[in-house]
């Protein structure tokens, strides 16, 4: 998103440490790499609850992020609209 010029997911260390990423996966194939485990459980990974600075999706995703931010990331529209 940051390379699109999007807004919406925070930002913070981009190394899987810190947490201020957090979102959740709700559609999409994606790969999820080495994250810390003091900020996402294995249920949370189990869930679909990355950070989005470890998840590389693999085609288009839905997500929704978590925490302070609470809205849906869609790209190109607002959500639900066709």
């Amino acid at each position: 998103m940051e390379v699109l010029g999007r807004r919406g997911i925070p930002v913070g260390c981009r190394g899987g440490g810190c947490g201020v990423c957090k979102v959740h996966i709700t559609a999409g194939e994606y790969e999820a790499r080495k994250m810390s485990k003091s900020c996402v459980s294995d249920e949370e990974l189990a869930q679909g609850i990355v950070l989005a600075c470890r998840a590389f999706p693999r085609g288009e995703v839905s997500l929704t992020v978590v925490g302070k931010m609470v809205k849906t990331v869609c790209a190109g529209a607002p959500c639900g609209s066709d």
